[in-house]
C-alpha cells in the first residue's frame, strides 16, 4: 500500500512538473515573440524595395554560413562557418521557414524559450519548485528588459542571429544533467554520454 501510494504521488508530481515546465515555455514565448523585430546593429531597420530586415555584421556571417550549407557552396570552397553549429541550426530554420526573417525569428523564440524552462529544472534539482519558478521568471523579465532596451543598446537578444542565448540553452542543459549525475552516484551511463555530448557542443 505504501508503495503503490508513493508511486502515484511521484507521479503527480511528475505532471505537476510537465504543467510547469509547459506553462513557462508558453509564458516566455508569448512575451517574447510579442515584440518587434529591434533596430539594431544587427538588424538595421527594413528599407524599401523589400521592407524585410537583413542581418548585418556577424549575424550576416552566421546568415551567410546558413546559406552556405544548404546551397552548398561551403562544400564547394572548402570554407568552414566559425559558428558551424549554430549556423547548421539557422540553415534548418531556413528550410522550415524560408527566408522571412520574422519568421525564422519565430522559430528561434520558441526554442530559445526552453531556457527558462531548463533554469526551472535547475532550481528545482538544487533546491526546490519555488527557486525553480523564482529563476525562470528572472531569466524571463530579464529578457523582457533586454528587447524593451535592444535599440538603445548594443546587445544580444532573442531576436537576433547570435549566440549567446543559444549557447546559455546549453549550458543549463549541461548543469542540470551534471548535478543530477552528482546527486545520483549510481547515474547510469548514457547521463555521462550526455553530458560529454552537451560539453561538446
Amino acid at each position: 500500500l505504501f508503495n503503490k501510494t508513493l508511486a502515484g504521488y511521484c507521479d503527480r508530481n511528475m505532471w505537476l512538473d510537465i504543467v510547469i515546465c509547459a506553462a513557462i515555455w508558453g509564458i516566455a514565448f508569448f512575451i517574447w515573440s510579442g515584440y518587434a523585430v529591434p533596430n539594431t546593429y544587427f538588424s538595421p531597420k527594413p528599407l524599401p524595395p523589400t521592407y524585410d530586415v537583413f542581418p548585418f555584421s556577424d549575424a550576416r556571417r552566421t546568415d551567410l554560413s546558413a546559406f552556405s550549407f544548404l546551397t552548398g557552396e561551403m562544400g564547394l570552397n572548402q570554407r568552414i562557418p566559425v559558428q558551424p553549429l549554430y549556423a547548421l541550426f539557422i540553415a534548418g530554420l531556413h528550410l522550415m521557414a524560408g527566408t522571412q526573417y520574422q519568421a525564422i525569428i519565430n522559430l528561434q523564440v520558441a526554442v530559445l524559450a526552453l531556457l527558462p524552462v531548463f533554469l526551472y529544472l535547475l532550481g528545482r534539482k538544487m533546491h526546490s519548485r519555488t527557486s525553480g519558478i523564482f529563476i525562470a521568471i528572472l531569466m524571463i523579465l530579464k529578457e523582457t528588459n533586454t528587447l524593451s532596451n535592444a535599440s538603445l543598446l548594443t546587445t544580444s537578444n532573442s531576436k537576433l542571429y547570435l549566440t549567446e542565448l543559444p549557447t546559455a540553452l546549453i549550458l543549463s542543459g549541461l548543469l542540470f544533467v551534471t548535478i543530477d549525475m552528482f546527486k545520483n552516484r549510481a547515474a547510469p551511463a548514457w547521463k555521462w554520454v550526455l553530458a560529454g555530448g552537451l560539453a561538446g557542443l
